[in-house]
């Protein structure tokens, strides 16, 4: 393979036996150096002094290396800006006549912050859907790995939601086994190679996130929608409410003149942290 062939993403080439670059796949923080080596084997009959070395497919510059002895070359980056690429830089060590001999992915950025904004609702009692967001620009140049983790908050194990395929990023979906009347605490880990982060923890009983129908059959309520719905503003976030009303406090006509013309306690479909 030539120089001039373009390595799309990030593939790390080694075999002890020919050729090795070390360390292979290292993460490092933006600002930082590395000095990387290349030893090949004795058998390949190549001298150190005429391999060089390419970074993302461009030939880094023959200053920057050391030959250590006939089979092992070095080379010295300074100042590390983040990857261009979130799969990792391509750092390859090449021959004379432009073969690869070994490659090794460079992984530059930072570690990610923890996630905020996370909010869960339920359709229909039984499942639970949860959107978080990013904390800051830790993902900006290394892929972060987000889960969703849950449990009981008195007494259950820890579970990690699964389902992460709902068409749009920072989000999960819970599609069963969930309990009613008792809180559950929620909350978003993030990792990638150079650490790891976890959001504030959300409280939350899953018939205060329900969709006011399947509510009212989970209880025993009666779902009163006030005509136009209050909004509840609080900073950037407007919750839509509507009255829940207890079915043994009458029809639902005298409760919408009582509500009318008294303050009601209220309830948000959405709770947002």
């Amino acid at each position: 393979m030539k120089v001039n062939t373009r390595i799309r993403g990030c593939l790390s080439i080694t075999s002890p036996e020919f050729a090795a670059i070390y360390p292979l796949d290292p993460a490092l923080p933006i600002g930082a150096s590395l000095t990387a080596t290349c030893t090949v084997s004795s058998e390949l009959g190549l001298e150190a002094r005429t391999l060089y070395w390419t970074l993302n497919s461009k030939r880094l510059p023959s200053e920057n290396y050391t030959v250590l002895n006939r089979t092992a070359l070095t080379v010295s980056l300074q100042r590390l800006n983040g990857s261009r690429q979130q799969s990792g830089d391509n750092l390859v060590c090449h021959s004379a006549d432009g073969h690869i001999l070994a490659g090794s992915c460079v992984y530059v950025g930072m570690p990610p912050e923890k996630p905020v904004n996370l909010s869960c609702w339920s359709r229909n009692t039984k499942d639970l859907t949860c959107r978080w967001m990013p904390g800051g620009n830790g993902e900006s140049f290394l892929r972060t790995k987000y889960t969703l983790k849950y449990k009981l908050r008195w007494y259950g194990h820890e579970k990690e939601c699964e389902d992460y395929n709902l068409g749009e990023p920072y989000s999960c979906y819970i599609p069963r086994d969930l309990a009613l009347f008792t809180p559950y605490e929620i909350w978003v880990e993030a990792s990638n190679q150079l650490g790891a982060a976890g959001s504030d923890v959300t409280i939350l009983d899953v018939l205060d996130v329900a969709s006011l129908i399947h509510r009212a059959r989970a209880t025993g309520e009666r779902a009163l929608t006030l005509s136009p719905p209050r909004l509840w503003k609080q900073g950037q976030t407007a919750v839509k409410f509507t009255a829940i009303v207890q079915a043994d406090s009458g029809t639902v006509d005298s409760a919408a003149t009582s509500l009318m013309k008294t303050a009601c306690i209220v309830t948000p479909l959405l709770v947002t942290v």
